[in-house]
C-alpha cells in the first residue's frame, strides 16, 4: 500500500497545508461528530490516518457509506492536511468526488 504521508499519529505534520492523498482501508464505519459531521479511519498497515467530512461540505455521506465502506475495500481520499482546535491531523475532503475507491490493478491506484 502506498504511506498516507500525513503523520497523523505525531504531534507535527509535515504535510499541514498540503494536498494529498491518502489510501486505506477504513477501520470502522463513519463514525457521527455531531455538529460537526463524521470522521473516518483510514489504516494503509504504517498508521491510522483521520478524516473529517464536515457537515457543511458536499460530501453525501450515505453515498459513501453505502458504496464504499463494503468489505474492506481500499479507498483514496485526496485534501487538504489540517488540524482542528490544535487536537490531531486531518485530511478534510470537500464533495464526494475526494473520495473514492482505490483501483488496485492501475500503476498508481487512486489516480482518477
Amino acid at each position: 500500500m502506498t504511506p498516507n504521508g500525513c503523520d497523523c499519529l505525531t504531534p507535527f505534520s509535515v504535510t499541514e497545508g498540503d494536498v494529498i492523498t491518502v489510501r486505506g482501508t477504513a477501520v470502522a464505519d463513519l463514525a457521527d461528530d455531531g455538529e460537526y459531521g463524521f470522521k473516518l479511519f483510514l489504516d494503509d498497515a504504517s498508521g491510522v490516518a483521520q478524516i473529517s467530512i464536515d457537515a457543511k461540505s458536499g460530501v453525501r455521506v450515505q453515498k459513501i457509506r453505502d458504496r464504499l465502506l463494503t468489505d474492506g475495500e481500499d479507498f483514496c481520499v485526496t485534501r487538504v492536511v489540517g488540524q482542528f482546535a490544535g487536537v490531531n491531523f486531518e485530511v478534510f475532503p470537500r464533495t464526494t468526488r475526494d473520495i473514492r475507491r482505490a483501483r488496485p490493478k492501475r500503476d498508481d491506484p487512486c489516480h482518477r
